[in-house]
């Protein structure tokens, strides 16, 4: 999950008298991130319902501002996914293109903010709720096995649960949350949206595929 994103005021009805900006510059530097930054790229929200199967497009993988997707990728191309809603679980998956045993983590600048790879959903409701691998580089490179990875749970932006390490089955990573340890959880329902998302930063371009 990235970090938060720093809104910018296009809408100059919001922007405070106090603190003008010219209308020119803030076009500029909106483009300027569009540019050099996928994270900006909004992904659609799909209805929630208890069981829900779907597919994504391959080669529709985002990287920058108008740069065509590599044909060698792996993990950062979503195939697809599932969620299954119970009384007690919560239980998501995401396919995607390829998925080794290992993955090379801790290839940005350490103590950097960004992560360096989210993999998960994100939902709306009545609070907004992620779920996933969301990994911060700390500067220690190595190879770590898919099913080592923490999947955690984020409520608007705070970190507040954890369920468990994901598990690796071929090419589905699977995250199975249990509903009567994180209450924030059962707010989910038929009212509530959704996405899946995956974001990549480690190869020091950006890539970013979602549902």
């Amino acid at each position: 999950m990235p970090k938060p994103l720093i809104l910018i005021c296009l809408s100059f009805s919001f922007c405070s008298q106090e603190n003008p900006i010219s209308k020119n510059l803030v076009f500029q530097t909106y483009l300027s991130k569009l540019y050099v930054d996928t994270s900006y790229t909004g992904c659609n929200k799909h209805s929630l319902s208890e069981n829900i199967e779907f597919s994504d497009p391959i080669g529709d993988v985002k990287i920058g501002f108008l740069k065509p997707p590599p044909s060698n990728l792996s993990f950062q191309e979503l195939a697809g996914g599932k969620i299954s809603i119970s009384k007690y679980k919560l239980t998501l998956s995401l396919d995607l293109q390829s998925l080794s045993d290992t993955v090379i983590i801790n290839n940005v600048p350490q103590n950097n903010e960004d992560s360096e790879f989210f993999l998960g959903y994100q939902f709306y409701g009545t609070s907004d709720l992620t779920v996933g691998i969301n990994h911060l580089s700390n500067g220690d490179k190595k190879s770590v096995f898919w099913n080592h990875f923490q999947v955690t749970v984020y409520e608007n932006f705070a970190a507040i649960a954890s369920c468990g390490n994901s598990i690796q089955n071929q090419n589905t990573l699977t995250f199975n949350c249990d509903k009567t340890l994180i209450p924030a959880l059962q707010s989910l329902n038929e009212k509530s949206e959704f996405n899946a998302e995956v974001t990549d930063r480690s190869s020091g371009e950006i890539y970013k595929d979602c549902y």
